[in-house]
């Protein structure tokens, strides 16, 4: 109670609680506002300390402490990792559920990846089995996979806030969140007129040009402009994934040569004797994790360029509406100025 200036809603809270009354959800909302006013971080931007996002903390927290219960003994590796997944989406759920917006998903794949490169480069690089060249072509992926990222999360293209043309206004009628006034599409919440394949999202609460999905994890909407930068941050992800999981693994691993040209691990009985080796070992099976994941999405998006349609689309029933052949469709995505 100490840590709040304002007390009230936690007296309120404690007093419910003693005499075993339910908790108003207002008053938890007050409690947690109290306490984010408090959670700050101090900053050398000048304009003295920011306040600390509860969703970055509890990613934080939830984050490191899987990696280290994972990295207790086999067991455990084995069922963290099997029930992430789920957890993960039962978090997504309750985020859904009380607000439309968080950062929690983001702040994990930031943090994911900053855990997984420091142990790379501060535990396994050390045991000097790595080459340079090699640890040079995976910093290269990585780079790749943050510009695609930034150019991503640079914005999925909207359109103009005004009158569209004569030919943009035979736009879909079914869209989510449209009315029809005057034989325009019209957003009911953005109140403009949308282009063709154009639709909102409640979470970034914008319209977006050829919306494909909202994706959690780099919190912003893939439409037209950044959803070939999204493909190929997705491919830089899995090769970054997979590279560096086999160089964490044959280091602290027996490693054994295939084919006379590639080292796979072949053992690794003893990785849980150390709790440094057993880290780089629960991180390279959660980079495999990620990978596999990624794979399936990259998977359903390539068929889904092949068919010209969005996830947007697919969810509607119109799989294959807007298809002009494979080698066309594929042309028009990859090379075509309008999506």
């Amino acid at each position: 109670m100490a840590l709040c200036c304002d007390c009230e809603a936690l007296d309120e809270a404690f007093e419910r609680f003693i005499t075993c009354k339910p908790v108003q959800p207002n008053t938890c909302s007050r409690i947690m506002e109290t306490i984010t006013d408090h959670l700050r971080v101090p900053w050398c931007d000048g304009q003295g300390a920011r306040k600390l996002d509860p969703d970055i903390l509890m990613a934080a927290v939830l984050l490191l402490t899987t990696m280290f219960i994972a990295s207790q003994s086999w067991t455990a590796t084995i069922v963290v990792f099997g029930l992430l997944p789920f957890l993960l989406i039962a978090t997504y759920i309750r985020y859904l559920k009380i607000r439309t917006q968080t950062k929690f998903f983001f702040a994990w794949t930031v943090l994911s990846f900053s855990f997984l490169l420091g142990i790379f480069q501060f535990e396994v690089v050390p045991y000097l089995e790595i080459l340079f060249s090699e640890n040079f072509i995976l910093m290269c992926f990585v780079a790749i996979m943050c510009l695609c990222g930034y150019l991503t999360k640079q914005g999925p293209g909207q359109p103009p806030n005004g009158e569209v043309s004569d030919q943009e206004e035979g736009a879909i009628k079914d869209a989510v969140n449209l009315v029809i006034e005057d034989q325009k599409t019209k957003c009911r919440v953005c109140s403009i007129h949308q282009p063709h394949r154009c639709s909102h999202c409640r979470i970034c609460n914008q319209c977006v040009l050829r919306r494909d999905h909202h994706c959690v994890w780099l919190d912003c909407c893939i439409g037209a402009k950044n959803h070939r930068y999204f493909i190929i941050g997705l491919v830089a992800l899995i090769i970054v994934c997979c590279y560096g999981a086999n160089l964490t693994l044959t280091t602290i691993c027996q490693p054994k040569l295939v084919w006379g040209t590639v080292y796979l691990p072949d053992s690794c009985n003893d990785v849980y004797g150390d709790i440094h080796i057993a880290m780089c070992f629960v991180s390279a099976v959660y980079a495999l994790l990620i990978a596999a994941l990624a794979v399936l999405a990259l998977g359903q998006q390539l068929w889904f360029i092949c068919c010209n349609t969005t996830v947007q689309e697919w969810r509607r029933g119109r799989q294959g509406h807007y298809s002009h052949g494979i080698l066309c469709n594929c042309w028009k995505f990859w090379c075509g100025g309008n999506l």
